[in-house]
């Protein structure tokens, strides 16, 4: 009985969806203890709750001395627009958290400390290499669980399908040239066909730019007929 409770708890820890965190920076700290100030006073105000301990307790890390509010209505709203400033700074967790670390990194530098510095480095690395691996990853299997650390390529200059040689990639911003690159040939297949000629073989590989807006726009001209009816079909 319990192997088949244990089997069934890692069965089910398996299945659970990983709630995302954002990467540390004091910035996302202060956000969130921020919220976390203004939900207390909140529920205190709705539920007639004595929360002044854990509140003192919140003002000793806070940076700041925050207002407090004097109506369930004024509480709603520091607590709206602490909400806000949360999901803003997440959206530039990443930004903060490499800010972060190159910062202590240079006062560590300053202070001689220079093995504490390099941890610190080293951190930044290996987490601009996590990204690359995630972002890798979502373009190559979307919707896979298995992790991608590196790609294989030919090695005797043959094409994929009759190469005999081949060699793992794991550096990953070599992988992401290789993948662009592939891209831009898979893509290219309508290279010398009417519909790279002229202006239209001015818009660049990522499909933007006044040209492609043009297209969109309606007001492209072309001279080839056949060219221009393809183009106003989609208008």
């Amino acid at each position: 009985m319990d192997r088949d409770i244990t089997r069934a708890m890692t069965h089910a820890i398996n299945k659970i969806r990983k709630v995302y965190t954002s990467p540390f920076s004091p910035q996302i700290t202060q956000a969130c203890l921020r919220r976390r100030f203004y939900k207390l006073h909140l529920s205190m105000l709705i539920n007639s709750l004595d929360l002044r301990t854990q509140l003192e307790s919140l003002e000793k890390v806070l940076d700041e001395t925050l207002p407090c509010p004097n109506n369930i209505e004024e509480a709603k709203q520091l607590l709206r627009s602490a909400q806000k400033y949360v999901r803003d700074v997440t959206k530039r967790a990443a930004e903060l958290r490499k800010t972060y670390l190159e910062e202590q990194s240079q006062n560590l530098d300053a202070e001689d400390k220079e093995k504490a510095a390099l941890i610190r480095k080293r951190i930044v690395k290996v987490e601009e290499i996590k990204q690359m691996y995630m972002k890798l990853r979502r373009y190559l299997k979307p919707q896979g669980r298995s992790s991608l650390n590196h790609i294989m390529v030919p090695d005797d200059d043959l094409p994929p399908k009759i190469a005999q040689l081949w060699r793992s990639i794991y550096d990953p911003v070599v992988l992401e040239a290789l993948l662009i690159e592939r891209n831009r040939k898979h893509f290219a297949q309508a290279k010398d066909t009417p519909f790279t000629k002229g202006i239209l073989g001015m818009i660049p590989f990522s499909g933007t730019g006044p040209i492609a807006d043009s297209i969109l726009d309606g007001p492209l001209t072309v001279g080839n007929p056949v060219v221009q009816l393809v183009l106003n079909t989609p208008k």
